[in-house]
């Protein structure tokens, strides 16, 4: 379960190899969720969690779009599940 905008919401959650740990490059992350989502890194259903090696500095550049000029893995994938 994750709480975002007031509400609790069931989310897949995935990293490496604690779950936690950044597995992709801001790049792939990008790929993953313009082929499931929107694109962007802080909107939509898919987007990456704080945690362990991810920071919002590793997976993205602003608030609303990856850092797709990273060569860095930075990124994990959270996703909202209906």
């Amino acid at each position: 379960m994750c709480y975002k905008d007031g509400t609790w919401y069931n989310m897949l959650h995935i990293g490496k190899p604690t779950v936690n740990d950044a597995f992709l490059i801001p790049y792939q992350q990008y790929k993953v969720d313009k082929k499931l989502d929107d694109g962007h890194s802080q909107s939509g259903k898919m987007s990456y969690k704080v945690l362990g090696t991810v920071t919002d500095a590793s997976c993205s550049g602003t608030e609303s779009d990856y850092d797709l000029t990273s060569k860095t893995v930075g990124c994990n994938i959270i996703m909202e599940l209906d």
